[in-house]
């Protein structure tokens, strides 16, 4: 599979075909609004454009996305994560980073593993999380609910 970043490729028939989606179904996830590569992250773990769009109101974006993306953006949107775990507060509830974004992440009636150094999934935005700093500054983050933990 060739891996396209991003939004590349999202008109190019080619890129949809290198990632092996047909036709019909490569329609389907273009009007989802999403790269052949982000279509090809979703489809391998069992969602279909029909599935995603109905969990997703806001939409599907990338992890390069959620990096730049303002906190109070991400509401109702969805995302392919895969994150450092900085801290949990329990078993299904803290902070993950990516790069040096820090998003907080509620994994529902799941669990994350206790012997877990990172966060493999699918997650929703929620809303936005506050929390104070090491050195006290009140910081504003995603809020994420994992759809599905891989």
């Amino acid at each position: 599979m060739v891996h396209h970043t991003g939004e590349q490729g999202a008109e190019n028939p080619a890129a949809w075909q290198e990632e092996g989606f047909t036709a019909e179904t490569a329609a389907a996830w273009q009007q989802a609004g999403v790269s052949p590569y982000v279509a090809a992250t979703w489809q391998q773990a069992g969602f279909t454009p029909g599935s995603a769009q109905a969990m997703c109101p806001g939409g599907i974006a990338s992890m390069a996305d959620l990096m730049h993306m303002h906190p109070y953006d991400t509401k109702d949107k969805c995302f392919y994560l895969v994150a450092t775990i900085m801290q949990f507060s329990g078993s299904t509830k803290g902070l993950v980073t990516l790069g040096n974004s820090v998003f907080y992440i509620d994994a529902g009636q799941g669990s994350i593993p206790a012997n877990a150094f990172q966060f493999h999934g699918f997650v929703k935005g929620i809303g936005t999380y506050q929390y104070k700093s090491i050195i006290g500054l009140t910081k504003v983050v995603p809020y994420l609910h994992m759809i599905s933990h891989l």
